[in-house]
């Protein structure tokens, strides 16, 4: 099955604790990876993300799907494991300490698992490869 692989960094003047409490906040994801929209957030008691619902639209068809929190390390990084049926990955971000503030790396990794979405793929993938970069960017600047 067709998959791809996409990552951009960005240096920040946050603190990576300021850049994970953000992460923690499933409103944080819209508009980055595939993520249109997030719905059913979930919370551990301590404030953690532990997943949502997330919906995408390509052309006329609305993808939906859930986002669980696989990899999560304080101030480190954070995993989510996506799942629309026909198309699955992963959307991460990790955290680094400069000096001057953090790099914020965000990654998607996204296969096909169906033919539908094989035959959309090529779509699919340029469209999160052109457009995770300014995504990643417009994020910080609202840090």
């Amino acid at each position: 099955m067709p998959s791809a692989s996409y990552s951009h960094t960005v240096t920040t003047p946050q603190s990576a604790a300021a850049i994970w409490k953000r992460l923690n906040d499933p409103d944080t994801w819209l508009a980055i990876g595939p993520v249109e929209g997030v719905d059913n957030a979930e919370l551990s008691t301590d404030g953690h993300l532990e997943g949502f619902d997330w919906y995408t639209t390509v052309g006329p068809r609305k993808i939906t799907g859930t986002a669980k929190v696989t990899e999560s390390t304080k101030n480190q990084s954070m995993t989510l494991s996506l799942d629309a049926g026909e198309l699955v990955g992963d959307l991460s971000a990790s955290l680094d300490k400069n000096g001057k503030g953090s790099d914020l790396t965000v990654s998607i990794d996204i296969t096909s698992k169906g033919g539908m979405a094989s035959l959309f793929f090529p779509v699919i993938s340029e469209v999160l490869g052109r457009g995770l970069p300014e995504q990643v960017e417009e994020f910080a600047a609202t840090l």
